[in-house]
């Protein structure tokens, strides 16, 4: 066939960041003739797609020129500097064991065929790119090959992929008497979900953001949060695959998703914490207001305990149960905004957090008109019947 076909593997990112590629190969073209064979085969590691556009690493078997490259792929462009090229006669229908092994902390990658060693050297930048997905994908015309035995292997130890690090989360605040909401996320009921390329799912007791985009999120369904001051808290992830995303906290908020608001934004790649007010979410109309910054690392699979204290003018951030908060931001648009909505939210190409344990509540009285109601018993003629048979429920 011409054109290109590709199989990309459905199952998530490669959770490893050194690992080892085996399968087995045959090419049943005849690459002495040129006009029969101008087929490349492509084993593309540490795949990203941001924007239909590829960045990857790759093996390249070129059978119509007798090479072997090794190259990486940005955004669909070849980056031909940094590319190798080994020579390499091909027998066709003749099945090779390929072995790739990637060692993304020495920035080297090693190439064996049929347990011989083809290529070993540094290629500069593998071990700043991000953990990926895995594609087999063939170019040019007349293509025929046969792939088997694949199989993906690392020495590396498992890193926990669901959040359950089997340690207490400690909270510095307890919660205030009057609860303004509280979820567990055993389902999705409270929540009206909006994504354009990423996924939010409600799994044993827990919400999980992937994926990509700057619009995976979900907004608190029930109406606005009543009360000027309040404390946010909730449980955080950084699983796995969360190679390049921020976690959003956002409060005050005009609408529902993406107006004018003040959030707490975790830049959990970057290692830092912002505090900001912001408005849209777009990049064409993403507008900042304005914004504090201050670094912070976070592990991945670890939990943080995550208290947001919202206060007259000022907003505390307070990790893992220290009396002293991490962040404290103090401006005039945080005491002088109104009562808002409140969301949760991923932004960029590879989120992979967990949040759970959600409890948002404030020390302030609730506001609102008082009314007298007067109750008559419905004795129906019975003189005797002091309690009658009338229930009579209010909502506020």
């Amino acid at each position: 066939m011409a054109g290109q076909n590709r199989l990309d593997y459905n199952g998530g990112k490669i959770n490893a960041d050194n690992f080892l590629v085996q399968l087995d190969v045959t090419p049943h073209m005849d690459h002495t003739n040129v006009d029969v064979c101008a087929a490349d085969l492509k084993i593309a590691l540490k795949n990203i797609v941001s924007n239909n556009k590829q960045t990857n690493l790759q093996v390249r078997f070129s059978y119509k020129n007798n090479l072997i490259y090794i190259e990486k792929i940005e955004e669909d462009t070849v980056d031909t500097t940094g590319r190798k090229s080994v020579a390499f006669t091909w027998e066709s229908n003749k099945t090779y064991a390929v072995d790739i092994l990637v060692n993304s902390q020495d920035d080297t990658i090693s190439l064996y065929l049929d347990n011989n060693k083809i290529f070993e050297g540094v290629y500069s930048g593998i071990g700043s790119m991000e953990r990926g997905g895995f594609a087999i994908i063939a170019q040019f015309a007349n293509q025929n090959f046969t792939i088997d035995n694949l199989k993906i292997t690392t020495d590396e130890e498992l890193i926990p992929d669901n959040g359950d690090d089997n340690t207490e989360v400690k909270h510095y605040f307890e919660a205030y008497d009057r609860i303004l909401l509280q979820d567990t996320f055993e389902n999705g009921d409270n929540w009206d979900v909006k994504n354009a390329n990423g996924v939010v799912s409600f799994e044993n007791g827990k919400v999980i953001f992937k994926g990509g985009g700057p619009c995976n999120r979900i907004g608190y369904n029930a109406g606005r949060i009543n009360a000027n001051d309040f404390l946010i808290q909730l449980d955080l992830v950084r699983n796995a695959g969360d190679t390049n995303s921020n976690t959003k906290v956002a409060f005050k908020i005009e609408d529902q998703y993406e107006g004018d608001r003040l959030q707490v934004r975790f830049d959990t790649k970057n290692g830092k914490i912002f505090i900001e007010r912001t408005k849209n979410n777009s990049v064409v109309a993403f507008t900042q207001v304005w914004n504090e910054t201050r670094d912070y690392t976070f592990e991945i699979g670890k939990t943080y305990a995550v208290d947001i204290l919202v206060k007259d003018s000022t907003i505390q951030v307070y990790l893992n149960g220290e009396s002293t908060p991490v962040f404290e931001v103090t401006h005039d648009d945080i005491k002088n905004m109104t009562k808002g909505y409140f969301a949760i939210a991923g932004q960029y190409p590879n989120q992979d957090f967990t949040i759970d344990n959600l409890v948002i509540s404030t020390d302030e009285v609730q506001t609102g008109d008082q009314y007298t109601v007067n109750l008559k018993v419905a004795t129906n003629g019975d003189q005797n019947n002091t309690s009658g048979g009338i229930t009579l429920a209010v909502k506020i």
